[in-house]
């Protein structure tokens, strides 16, 4: 037997940073995919095969696995072992092959997306029946290994897809833009480091808490507005929005000179509004405007040297297929 799932990216597109301490976000799902093959091993062994980073891992069980495997890859033992230990099943004999198109340790949930992808393959191939939330549940366990304090919007824009208004510990909703809504997605180049990212956040928290609670509870105010703003297409004043949103992270220290860069030219080339996406120090740039613009501004930095696509929101989510 074989099985295969597939999970969205996504990009924040208001609300990140506050969205870890109970204000309000938005997200989107985007198409680039992280893929998880699980198939059985004849072998009389467990492989484990990251296909994008070209590394494979074999072992007699989980344990051996656990010695051999570097430590920023040690969540997805964690998730072996957490289903293996909750349904009482021994996970063994088996290849599983793990890639993704998602640049890592840029904003695009690519950490997320390969846990989530991993559970939905495993809970397919042991016909576990798990529910998107136990899915959810187990994701976010080994999450916690990448990024210390996780909000829960990552997983949850991964594994439901669409473009969601998000707030920790509250149901969830999806927000319906017009079809012609998409975004402009720009790496500047430099990977960040997420778990370092929110521990200076919460040193700014810790250190200077009423200038941080005026800032997030700005961003969750401009978020709530956006998402209005969002379903009526009123894409200049979404933009507007996001620069607004992009002046408060940089009040929150987690903005940089490329991509201040990144945003300047946007904006002199005619984009309604531009900010980072994710943590920030690094990873990606989502830019709104007319298609006709967007189009003009990928090329601008495509002869700068940064990678960049245009792209819709993803509504799929995590599908697992056998």
């Amino acid at each position: 037997m074989r099985v295969t799932s597939k999970v969205p990216g996504k990009c924040i597109l208001f609300g990140e940073h506050a969205v870890v301490y109970g204000f309000p976000s938005i997200s989107m799902a985007i198409p680039l995919n992280s893929t998880c093959i699980v198939e059985e091993n004849k072998l009389n062994s467990i492989e484990l095969n990251f296909k994008t980073i070209n590394k494979k891992y074999e072992g007699s069980n989980l344990v051996d696995i656990e010695q051999k495997i570097p430590s920023n890859y040690s969540q997805f033992i964690l998730g072996l072992n957490s289903l293996g230990n909750k349904f009482d099943i021994e996970i063994k004999d088996i290849r599983i092959e793990l890639s993704s198109d998602i640049i890592p340790n840029a904003g695009l949930g690519s950490s997320a997306s390969t846990s989530i992808a991993l559970i939905s393959a495993v809970s397919e191939f042991y016909g576990l029946n798990l529910k998107k939330a136990d899915i959810f549940n187990f994701a976010l366990e080994m999450e916690k290994i990448t990024h210390g304090n996780p909000s829960g919007i990552d997983h949850t824009t991964c594994l439901y897809g669409n473009i969601l208004f998000y707030q920790k510990g509250k149901p969830f909703h999806i927000v319906y833009p017009p079809d012609d809504f998409q975004v402009l997605i720009t790496y500047t180049n430099q990977e960040h480091d997420t778990k370092e990212v929110i521990s200076n956040v919460k040193r700014l928290k810790d250190e200077k808490s009423h200038l941080f609670d005026s800032i997030v509870d700005k961003i969750g105010f401009y978020t709530e507005i956006a998402e209005l703003e969002l379903v009526s297409g009123n894409y200049e004043e979404v933009g507007k929005l996001m620069n607004f949103n992009q002046d408060l992270l940089s009040q929150l220290n987690v903005s940089n000179e490329t991509i201040d860069k990144i945003n300047e030219i946007a904006l002199k080339n005619g984009a309604y509004g531009s900010k980072l996406t994710g943590a920030g120090l690094g990873g990606c740039v989502i830019t709104l405007g007319e298609e006709k613009e967007l189009k003009k501004i990928a090329k601008i930095f495509k002869s700068q040297g940064y990678w960049n696509f245009l792209t819709t929101q993803d509504k799929n989510g995590a599908i697992a297929t056998k």
